[in-house]
This record gives C-alpha cells, sequence and structure tokens, in this order.
C-alpha cells in the first residue's frame, strides 16, 4: 500500500510541474529531448505527460543528446499523483 504524501509535498511537486511547464513554454522555440507518455482511461481522451531538456542542457551519449533522467525513475517519482488506473507495479 502507497503512503499519502502530505499536501505541502503534493503541492510542492505540482508546482515544480507547473514551473517547468512554464519554463517550457518560453523555450517552445528550442528544440528538445524528453521523455513522454500518453496515457488513457478506457472510453476517455487520452492526455501528454512527459518532460524534457533543450537540446543545448541534454546529456551527451555518444553522437546523440538524451534526455538527463530515465523512463522509470520519472515514472516512479510522478505516478504516485496519478490515477490509481496508472499506478500499477
Amino acid at each position: 500500500m502507497q503512503k499519502r504524501l502530505p499536501a505541502a509535498t503534493m503541492a510542492g511537486h505540482v508546482a515544480a510541474v507547473v514551473g517547468r511547464q512554464e519554463q517550457r513554454k518560453r523555450l517552445a522555440a528550442a528544440p528538445q529531448v524528453g521523455i513522454f507518455w500518453f496515457l488513457q482511461k478506457p472510453g476517455e481522451p487520452a492526455f501528454f505527460f512527459g518532460d524534457g531538456v533543450p537540446v543545448a542542457e541534454a546529456e551527451a551519449f555518444e553522437d546523440l543528446r538524451t534526455f538527463p533522467d530515465d523512463h522509470m525513475r520519472l515514472w516512479n517519482r510522478t505516478r504516485r499523483f496519478m490515477p490509481v488506473e496508472f499506478r500499477q507495479d
């Protein structure tokens, strides 16, 4: 059973996500790399969830640029804030 986070922790997480979204709006013209998912409940429209960074801030990997985090780590940090249908282990 997962523990519920204190409201202040959840509010801090939401504020950080909103802050990143505002930053992404300012950087929308810059090419980015990132991690993303489309999440959908049966019978409902899908919604986009993800995180990214401008290519200039991405990590170098051989001759590629990558997001500085990985899918599982990002998913594990954020899924507790999502509807229960998306929190499967």
